[in-house]
């Protein structure tokens, strides 16, 4: 056990040491400074910060470029070394949008612990292998677009909803349509150093983008989360869902 401790403090020492020398003792120093004398940026600190900058202008989502990726997990075998900088606290919020398609196949997940504010958990999978996340609830939800074909369809299924006749129509008609209505989300996870990078009080300085309390999320595989759809579209897109399962459990009755 003792040999184990070695081995596993000799790693860390050499993982810390290698840090150093691609960031030097304090990370971004001058773009960071927290007082004392600045110390200058390394040359990969400095090629970190033309990455940062295109992540969050243009290289983001579908666009991330491997480059950008292999940067974050060098990033993020430093977390012991910049403590303070990369080690994320608190909860983030993260804007999206969901097909009906795919709320759809998690209906009941969703349904089983609703809440009356319209919280639910459900499993969430990210498009990108890293994702833009903020600690700010609010600006969260600006990043959660609303489709105007989603207010279409809402709309719609309130005109018919009492007419049992041409509710059967509608809902015929929309299931060869449900991947193409998107659903704004507002998502809400709590943050670890196994999934997340960066305070976003840093990361904002680096990214320059004053209006953002932005953080990065390196994970893409399946999570359980809390989310609510963008009110007040959370009663008529899960009335639609609902009435969607009612329909294909009446098509299975159906001799």
């Amino acid at each position: 056990m003792k040999l184990v401790k070695l081995y596993e403090g000799i790693i860390r020492e050499g993982k810390a040491e290698a840090c150093i020398t691609k960031f030097g003792q304090e990370l971004f120093d001058p773009q960071l400074s927290r007082g004392g004398d600045v110390e200058p940026n390394t040359e990969t600190e400095t090629d970190y910060l033309k990455l940062i900058a295109q992540f969050t202008t243009y290289h983001h989502g579908r666009a991330i470029r491997p480059v950008f990726i292999d940067a974050v997990k060098t990033l993020k075998t430093c977390i012991s070394s910049y403590t303070e900088v990369l080690e994320p606290e608190g909860t983030a919020f993260r804007g999206d949008n969901m097909s009906l398609s795919d709320l759809l196949d998690q209906y009941q997940d969703i349904a089983d612990d609703l809440k009356d504010d319209g919280e639910f958990s459900f499993t969430y999978k990210p498009k990108s292998i890293i994702q833009s996340w903020t600690v700010d609830k609010y600006s969260a939800g600006d990043f959660a677009t609303l489709s105007p074909f989603l207010l279409q369809t809402i709309n719609t299924y309130k005109k018919v909803k009492g007419n049992p006749d041409e509710l059967r129509d509608f809902i015929g008609g929309l299931l060869t349509q449900l991947d193409d209505i998107s659903v704004p989300i507002i998502i809400r996870l709590n943050t670890t150093v196994d999934d997340f990078l960066f305070k976003s009080k840093y990361f904002k300085k680096l990214s320059k983008h004053d209006h953002e309390q932005e953080l990065l999320r390196i994970n893409n595989q399946p999570t359980r989360v809390t989310a609510t759809i963008k009110q007040p579209l959370f009663q008529p897109v899960f009335d639609i869902l609902k009435a969607i399962k009612q329909y294909e459990a009446h098509l299975h009755r159906q001799p």
